[in-house]
């Protein structure tokens, strides 16, 4: 504009230097500024083209950009009114542009979320703030909602103010949805996790908790997560570091491990036996490898197979002492019988040969003491139950006790307050007592005490969970605790098997513990023994108390100090020929008249013969042909009312359970002694008699 005005003043002459110039000076200085200024014309024209071309261009990409964003964009003035949008704003909110443009954003903004963007948008037109960014909800048309990621900026004149503002939407809804979803499946897991009846956790190799589940809390028996996870594993969880050591070198081979069993330790110290099966985990964050396992709780488990093992072969040499049981005694029988009429036919002549008898009777008497006992730990013999007060029981015990040990040893009796009475066998739980008390004086050889203590103790379901095979409830605990050399763990796991001992050769059978646990299954119990190396033993019976009283079965006569005699005709029925003749002639010395049968078919022939005469039937009830029982069915079915007794080699819970509770029946236990045979066949000849 300058150069041109000056170009104008040139032409017209205004300049006034100008003025005293030829004039071909002037003219030629006026041609060269007008071919200058129409050079610098023609470029600004020039310019101006290229400049409405690069805009033209420029609006072209703008609109492009606005056109083809997948993300999307709205103008919207200081109402909230759009006053341009792009199609994938269209798209998202399924409206028109002109849809769009005849509403104002909160009215497709979902009504939870219109305060708050609201809000930021009037700071925004108050020029209070130039941008904001929000994460909101849109109400499609359709009514679907959607997530949306939304920055605004203000757009403002030429002076600042605010004039329009630009939105940016980003739709994010599936990514809300499955951030959604990812937090509901952590939160089912986390559940899991910690509603799981097993413990998890998360270890790293050094052995330290990373995570732990309140299951695994409670199995360790700690009062918080945060406790357990500040304890060293390998020292405060492992009983054996060694252990875990070879836990993780496993695992890192293969990549896996699965039910592996290891002993654990709680808080307390007690002991736990856990199934552990996992993985590891390479973490390539830190760099650390974690280990991620789940520890199932199998101490009851193995605890209950322990047991399961024990009573299976518990019954295993149960079923074996009922198999040699009847052909043993029938031996002893023999022996027993015959030495006693060698004895009678003797009289005083040899002093000597009596001692011999006398020996013999002895050793055979002590062997069918040996099978009674072994009839006892099986749970074959069935006992005499009766309420009684334990602490009569244990002071009577106590009393022959003192009598029998050495006088080195001190025997002492605790009884805490009253205790309840609860079924017992009184020359069972004695034989216990006095079994128990022998080893004790074993183990005491330079003297010591011996402890008998009664006391009421109730066993509730802690302790059950501990001892499975206790039923909780009340019970009378009789404790023989002594002062001695005690057992290790490996004499303890085989002290209740039969013939198990650790005595010198010929000093002790191995049955006395055997006998105490079978006799305590009869009364319903158990026996606990605890025992340390140099700490003495303390064996504890618990009986369970009960009101209930228990009929005992009716027993044989015992021995007699004077042999009961007779006259009267008994029918003997036995397969055994030894064992037949030595009791005929018993039977024949001590004045009764016999007739012999060798099994029931013959006896049924001989009592037809003789049905007149006959008073009593003796009768073993196991027989070729047709046994005692058969002969006894046989005979009442015809109406025979003769009496009965009948004897075996077998057990008499054995026995019973053939001959049942009919009244009017006896049973006498193979080997029996003369008073026992005398004594009962007097009494069912006097009854007979009587009638």
């Amino acid at each position: 504009t300058r150069w041109f005005v000056m170009l104008h003043r040139l032409l017209s002459g205004e300049l006034a230097g100008l003025r005293n110039l030829p004039a071909e000076l002037v003219g030629l200085a006026t041609t060269v500024a007008v071919l200058w200024f129409v050079v610098w014309l023609a470029k600004l024209l020039d310019s101006m083209r290229r400049h409405e071309k690069a805009l033209r261009e420029s609006e072209q990409l703008f609109r492009k950009m606005f056109e083809g964003s997948p993300i999307g964009i709205a103008l919207v003035d200081l109402t909230g009114k759009p006053a341009m949008c792009n199609p994938a704003l269209d798209r998202m909110l399924g409206y028109s542009e002109r849809e769009l443009c005849g509403m104002r954003f909160p009215d497709f903004t979902h009504p939870d979320d219109v305060e708050a963007d609201w809000n930021l948008f009037r700071e925004l037109a108050a020029g209070e703030r130039d941008r904001y960014a929000v994460q909101k909800r849109y109400v499609r048309k359709d009514g679907v909602i959607i997530w949306g990621d939304l920055a605004v900026s203000a757009l403002g004149d030429s002076a600042g103010a605010p004039k329009l503002a630009i939105g940016i939407v980003q739709d994010v809804t599936e990514r809300k949805l499955a951030e959604a979803a990812l937090r509901e499946s952590e939160r089912h897991f986390r559940e899991f996790v910690e509603r799981a009846p097993y413990g998890m956790y998360q270890a790293t190799a050094d052995g330290r908790f990373l995570m732990v589940n309140p299951a695994l809390v409670e199995m360790l028996r700690y009062d918080s997560a945060e406790q357990l996870m500040a304890v060293d594993i390998e020292r405060d969880v492992f009983c054996d570091a060694a252990t875990r050591a070879g836990l993780v070198e496993r695992c890192n081979e293969a990549g896996i491990v699965e039910g592996a069993e290891v002993e654990w330790k709680r808080r307390d110290g007690t002991r736990l036996t856990v199934r552990l099966s996992g993985r590891p985990i390479p973490d390539e964050a830190d760099g650390v490898k974690r280990y991620e396992l789940i520890a199932e709780d199998v101490t009851t488990e193995r605890t209950l197979a322990a047991q399961l093992r024990q009573a299976q072969k518990m019954e295993a040499v149960g079923q074996l002492t009922g198999g040699i049981a009847h052909d043993f005694n029938n031996i002893l029988t023999v022996i027993i019988a015959n030495a006693a009429l060698v004895a009678d036919r003797l009289g005083r002549a040899d002093a000597t040969v009596l001692a011999d008898l006398a020996e013999l009777r002895s050793a055979a008497e002590r062997g069918a003491a040996m099978v009674k006992k072994l009839l006892g730990f099986s749970r074959r013999d069935r006992l005499a139950l009766k309420p009684q007060d334990p602490a009569h029981v244990v002071a009577d015990a106590a009393t022959m006790l003192a009598r029998l040990l050495p006088e080195r040893i001190a025997v002492r009796t605790t009884v805490e307050a009253p205790v309840a009475a609860v079924l017992m066998d009184t020359g069972a739980v004695e034989q216990m007592i006095m079994n128990l008390a022998t080893n004790a004086r074993d183990a005491m050889p330079d003297g010591g005490a011996l402890t008998l203590e009664v006391r009421q103790s109730y066993l509730d379901e802690g302790y059950h969970a501990s001892h499975p095979w206790v039923s909780p409830g009340d019970y009378v605990c009789v404790s023989v605790r002594d002062t001695g050399v005690g057992m290790d763990d490996d004499t303890k796991a085989h002290v209740f098997e039969p013939f198990f001992t650790t005595k010198e050769h010929d000093k002790g059978t191995g049955l006395g513990m055997a006998m105490v646990y079978g006799l305590m299954k009869q009364h319903s119990g158990f026996v606990h023994v605890y025992s340390e190396p140099g700490e003495g033993t303390d064996v504890k019976l618990y009986f369970p108390v009960s009101g209930s009283e228990k009929t005992a079965p009716k027993q044989g006569a015992g021995v007699q100090t004077s042999l009961p005699m007779g006259t009267e005709t008994i029918l003997l029925v036995e397969d055994e020929p030894s064992i037949r003749r030595a009791s005929e002639r018993i039977l024949e010395a001590h004045g009764y008249k016999l007739l012999v049968a060798g099994d029931g078919e013959e006896a049924i022939e001989m009592f037809e013969a003789h049905e007149g005469e006959i008073g009593l039937v003796i009768t073993d009830l196991v027989m070729p042909k047709l046994g005692g029982r058969q002969l006894y069915d046989a005979l009442r079915g015809r109406g025979k009312k003769v009496r009965f007794l009948f004897t075996s080699g077998y057990s008499g819970d054995d026995v019973r359970r053939h001959i049942g509770p009919e009244p009017g029946t006896a049973f006498l236990q193979k080997p029996w002694i003369l008073g026992d045979l005398l004594g009962q066949v007097r009494e069912l000849l006097d009854v007979k008699v009587k009638r």
